[in-house]
């Protein structure tokens, strides 16, 4: 039983005069500051700051139908101070006026911290990547390069935080940090993956809002340029010649880069439908290369005519046992995905190539230098040369894997299968009669000494 002793307004030296109530007593002291709060006092000398009132929940009394009064403890003193219980107090004070329980305020509460950082934000992104990225019904476009992007700009940063920690801030510091290492263009690309996951994690309710959703690319990154760098027959020459110096081990002295790079030049597909080709896309009976929707940017699938030329790179190419992707560095497990290196390789060999050349005709290599190009950019370079050729613009874009828009789209059916076919084997043959001759040194770039 406890023994209720007058009010009066605690204090920290009273209730560290209190001493321990009789053997099997409680003592109870009720403050005069905050209504039916006080402190409560064991046989022991434990000191527990204590609030009486009709709790939300409790029991009721049956002949009257109002709640009984029951007392809660808030905390022990002196780990929980005088002022730290008043306080308390008063916010249980206010929910309970609102029929609202603390004990189950606080539950709740603790629940939903546990399980925010239960969810990481590697957790939310794996479900995004395995629910949306390849869900059977609708598998998104180019998903392994956004598996990728994920990964390796995302999931490294962030993988272990609570998802609901990462912060617009955080979105703001990656961009600039990506921005930082002179790559603007994967900045803003990451940046759209970013925004896309985060919004899907707004959707599924995992999140409130997006933390990216005011993060514009314009102001951090700059207005997108469009790039206009289209290669030189030089270049071209130098293309073909130096990628045939990547190779990647003893067996295939030549394999991947040589033929995914000469693929590239002769299809002017985009490096990630190169990079991901499988055998069972190919008819080669048919002369045809269907990329699949799930890896064509339109979310359709795509043809492409297969020339000559490449046919002859592709019937040369090593078949493995452990999967069907035609360059792979894992006997076709997986496609290549590191393209960095094999690029600043395939820069050095081809400046190799056009210093060389230059030598032979007595001129000072040294002068010769290579403008800076992407890899994206040999596509444009194809879809140039087919204008160069008298290609129609319908027929060009398609060749390149750019749909027909608008009202062209309903109503124009025919699959253009044979004119593109057509095309592609003008430039193939634009193509041989520049790799195949001597480039002339007027076409070299040069810089005076000066």
């Amino acid at each position: 039983m406890s023994a209720q002793a007058p009010k009066k307004k605690l204090t920290d030296r009273f209730i560290n005069s209190l001493g321990p109530a009789k053997a099997g007593k409680r003592d109870q002291h009720m403050d005069t500051e905050v209504p039916n709060f006080g402190v409560r006092v064991t046989d022991k000398g434990a000191k527990t700051f204590i609030l009486v009132a009709r709790y939300p929940g409790g029991s009721v009394n049956r002949k009257t139908c109002v709640l009984n009064p029951s007392r809660r403890a808030l905390g022990v003193y002196p780990h929980m101070t005088l002022a730290e219980a008043r306080e308390r107090a008063r916010d249980w004070r206010a929910l309970v006026a609102k029929g609202i329980d603390p004990k189950r305020l606080a539950a709740d509460e603790r629940r939903e911290e546990m399980r925010r950082r239960a969810e990481t934000f590697g957790d939310a992104a794996e479900q995004y990547i395995a629910q949306r990225l390849y869900d059977p019904k609708a598998p998104r476009r180019r998903a392994r390069e956004t598996e990728r992007t994920i990964r390796k700009e995302l999931i490294s940063r962030w993988g272990d935080w609570p998802l609901k920690t990462v912060t617009k801030r955080d979105v703001v510091a990656m961009v600039q940090e990506i921005v930082g290492r002179g790559k603007p263009a994967m900045a803003r690309n990451v940046l759209g993956t970013a925004k896309t996951f985060f919004r899907w994690c707004a959707v599924i309710d995992e999140l409130d809002e997006s933390p990216a959703l005011y993060v514009d690319a314009e102001m951090l990154i700059g207005e997108k340029v469009p790039r206009t760098r289209v290669l030189k027959d030089v270049e071209l020459y130098a293309l073909w010649h130096a990628a045939g110096r990547l190779g990647h081990d003893d067996r295939f002295p030549a394999y991947p880069y040589r033929d995914f790079y000469r693929l590239l030049m002769l299809t002017g597909c985009r490096r990630s439908e190169v990079a991901g080709a499988r055998w069972r896309e190919l008819d080669l009976e048919n002369r045809r290369w269907i990329i699949p929707a799930e890896r064509f940017k339109l979310d359709a699938e795509n043809l492409v005519p297969l020339t000559n030329d490449a046919l002859e790179i592709l019937n040369e190419l090593p078949r493995f046992n452990h999967g069907d992707h035609l360059f792979s560095t894992t006997a076709g497990a997986k496609p290549i995905n590191g393209f960095s290196k094999p690029k600043e390789r395939l820069d050095q060999a081809m400046l190799d190539v056009m210093r060389e050349r230059v030598e032979t005709s007595g001129d000072d290599p040294d002068q010769v230098i290579l403008e800076p190009f992407v890899v994206h950019d040999i596509r444009r370079t194809v879809r140039t040369r087919l204008s160069g050729l008298g290609i129609n613009d319908t027929v060009a874009e398609m060749v390149i894997g750019h749909g027909r828009r608008g009202i062209q789209r309903v109503y124009d059916q025919h699959g253009y299968e044979g004119e593109m076919r057509e095309a592609l084997q003008l430039w193939a043959k634009a193509l041989r009669a520049i790799i195949e001759r001597e480039p002339k040194p007027g076409n070299v770039v040069r810089f005076s000494a000066a």
